[in-house]
């Protein structure tokens, strides 16, 4: 998938924006679907594409020098990879200025890049079998009160872009 799609974004050449794009993805492998959607209905990408993915370790703490892993991708797209302890609360902005002192992202400004995050509504139906609409219901209500990755993560609001999907339950 991943060879298909950097084959894809080199054949179709989609128009080009300067500065830096950071994509929040749940895998530290494959495409993210924010990426897909985002590419497939604008057909713009930032010169640089950072796909950010948080994984927790099974130590209370991880030191600065191992923190970040960058693994090129192709067409302008690195996976960041940052690593935190258990006991640590994700601060991608501050691990983000860790990644930037890299060689292959040398002069990137965090504060200067545009975040994107899957934004999931989940829509109760009477459609889908399997559960009450009152428990759907409940549950779309808890989901949409659920605490959002950007304030998680220490994103600035400003400078944060949701792409957005609806889930029928």
């Amino acid at each position: 998938m991943r060879d298909e799609f950097i084959a894809w974004v080199l054949a179709s050449s989609p128009i080009r924006l300067p500065g830096a794009a950071a994509i929040f993805t749940a895998s530290s492998t494959g495409i993210p679907l924010a990426l897909t959607h985002h590419l497939r209905h604008n057909r713009v990408l930032h010169e640089l594409v950072l796909l950010i993915a948080s994984i927790s370790i099974d130590v209370p703490r991880v030191e600065p020098d191992q923190r970040v892993k960058l693994v090129p991708v192709g067409a302008g797209i690195t996976r960041v990879l940052f690593h935190f302890g258990f006991m640590e609360t994700p601060d991608v902005m501050e691990g983000l200025k860790l990644a930037c002192l890299e060689p292959g992202l040398h002069g990137i400004d965090p504060h200067n890049i545009t975040y994107y995050f899957r934004r999931v509504m989940v829509i109760p139906s009477n459609k889908v079998s399997g559960m009450a609409v009152w428990r759907k219901s409940l549950f779309a209500a808890m989901h949409l009160n659920a605490n959002l990755p950007a304030a998680y993560f220490g994103v600035p609001a400003a400078q944060v872009v949701e792409v957005g999907l609806e889930v029928e339950i």
